[in-house]
C-alpha cells in the first residue's frame, strides 16, 4: 500500500487498548524506546540500577520521567491487582525526590499507586478497587482515563497547565479563570454545570468554548473535575475544606452517606 511508517502494524505483547498512549505500545515509536527501558528497569526489581537511571536521565527527561512512572506503575502493577514496592522505594529516596523535583504530595501520587488496588468499601471509587480488576473484565475506561490525565499533570511543568493547580494547589484557585468555564471564564462550579436531564448549561458565553460542541465541552469539563478528584485522593484531609475555602466553587461535598 506503500503508507508512511506511522501507518505500519504495531507489535503489541498485549490486547490494544485505546487508553493507552501509543509509545506504550511499540519501543519503535518516539518515545517509546525511553518508555521501554524504564519500564524494563521497573519491572527487573533492581533498586540501585533503577535509581541510578532515574538520576542520570533526570538531568534531562525529569518531566519525562515523572509521567512514564505514573503510567507504569499504574498500567504494568495497579491494573493487574499488584503493588509496586520498587516504586515506593525509589521515590522515598533522597537524591530521586531531588532530581525528580518532588514535594511531598506529588510523592504520595506514587504511594497511591505502588499499594495496588484497595478493596471495595472505602474512600477510593469502586473504578479504583480491586474487585474491578479481578478476572480482567471489568470496565476500566474510566479509570484509565482519570489516571492519564494525571500523569499528564505529573509530566507538565506546574506553570504551564492548569491540571496541576486544580490537582495540587485548590484552595489558590479563588476567583481564578479556568477553561471551559461559562461563568465569565471563572472557577465556579456553576460554570461546570451538567445534568443529564438538561446536559450541560450554557450562556452567551459557550458559543466561544469549543463552538459550543457538547462532547468537547464535556471533555474539556472533565479536564476540570478529574484534577479535583485527584486533590480528594492526594489530600483526603483537607479536601472538603480546600473546597469549600474556593470561592464560589463548592457550598458542601458529598462523602459516602454523608454531606460537609
Amino acid at each position: 500500500l506503500n503508507l508512511p511508517k506511522e501507518f505500519h502494524q504495531l507489535p503489541v505483547e498485549d490486547a490494544f487498548s485505546p487508553d493507552v498512549f501509543d509509545f506504550m505500545l511499540s519501543d519503535t515509536l518516539p518515545l517509546g524506546a525511553e518508555y521501554f527501558q524504564l519500564r524494563t528497569l521497573v519491572k527487573a526489581g533492581n533498586l540501585q540500577q533503577l535509581s541510578n537511571y532515574v538520576v542520570q536521565q533526570a538531568q534531562q527527561h525529569k518531566l519525562r520521567l515523572r509521567f512514564f512512572l505514573v503510567l507504569i506503575t499504574y498500567y504494568e502493577f495497579y491494573n493487574h491487582n499488584q503493588n509496586a514496592p520498587i516504586i515506593k522505594q525509589l521515590v522515598d529516596q533522597a537524591n530521586v525526590k531531588q532530581a525528580l523535583t518532588l514535594t511531598e504530595p506529588e510523592t504520595r501520587v506514587y504511594h497511591f499507586f505502588a499499594a495496588g488496588p484497595p478493596a471495595p468499601g472505602g474512600n477510593v471509587p469502586d473504578v479504583f478497587c480491586s474487585n474491578v480488576r479481578q478476572g480482567g473484565g471489568g470496565d476500566l475506561s474510566h479509570s484509565n482515563f482519570m489516571v492519564n490525565v494525571l500523569a499528564v499533570t505529573m509530566g507538565c511543568h506546574p506553570e504551564k497547565t492548569h491540571l496541576y493547580p486544580s490537582t495540587f494547589l485548590l484552595n489558590t484557585l479563588t476567583k481564578k479563570k479556568m477553561p471551559g468555564s461559562t461563568a465569565a471564564r471563572m472557577f465556579y462550579d456553576c460554570g461546570y454545570k451538567y445534568t443529564p436531564q438538561a446536559g450541560l448549561e450554557s450562556s452567551g458565553i459557550a458559543q466561544d468554548i469549543m463552538n459550543n460542541h457538547m462532547r468537547y465541552r464535556c471533555l474539556l469539563n472533565s479536564l476540570i473535575w478529574v484534577p479535583v478528584f485527584w486533590h480528594s485522593i492526594i489530600f483526603p484531609q483537607q479536601f472538603v475544606a480546600n473546597c469549600k475555602a474556593v470561592y464560589h466553587f463548592m457550598n458542601y461535598v458529598e462523602i459516602g452517606n454523608r454531606t460537609e
